[in-house]
């Protein structure tokens, strides 16, 4: 399976896993789509000009952990807040990363959020994930400075 099949795949799978009350899980391997970028499309950005432009990549970055490896921390490691659980809020939220040409994570924010104690947890679980940096992304055969999406979903069930 490609880097880019990996990431896709990662991604796929985390906006559709659900965390428990107590903790999250993590849904047993799909089978990997042929196509580049199935069912969701994944944007990555550069700056250019002072600004986030969206770009078509090589390779996509992949974590050092691997794409299961990447989501069994995120997923192992990520906690329902109690605020969020006591008043039902569930949703996704989105975190922004930024990784250098050499893969170094340089960061993360929260893109798009549900509150309650929901950003703040995911962002401490993609910081954790992340600390372990990334195989960078290649465009036009050089390694290049990226920003993408890493969505987490909550859920009570």
């Amino acid at each position: 399976m490609t880097s880019v099949n990996r990431f896709i795949l990662f991604l796929l799978v985390s906006a559709f896993v659900a965390c428990t009350p107590k903790t999250a899980s993590v849904v047993e391997k799909p089978v990997a789509k042929k196509e580049k970028k199935p069912f969701i499309n994944t944007s990555y950005y550069i700056e250019s000009e002072g600004a986030l432009v969206v770009t078509e990549l090589d390779e996509d970055p992949v974590s050092n952990l691997g794409l299961w490896g990447f989501m069994e921390v995120v997923y192992g490691n990520i906690r329902y807040p109690a605020n969020a659980r006591r008043k039902s809020i569930a949703g996704t939220v989105i975190i922004q990363v930024s990784i250098d040409e050499s893969g170094n994570f340089l960061g993360s924010e929260v893109k798009e959020g549900i509150g309650y104690g929901c950003d703040e947890e995911t962002l401490r679980v993609v910081n954790l994930a992340s600390e372990n940096d990334f195989q960078p992304a290649i465009k036009d055969g050089k390694p290049i400075s990226v920003r993408f999406d890493i969505p987490v979903k909550f859920k009570l069930e």
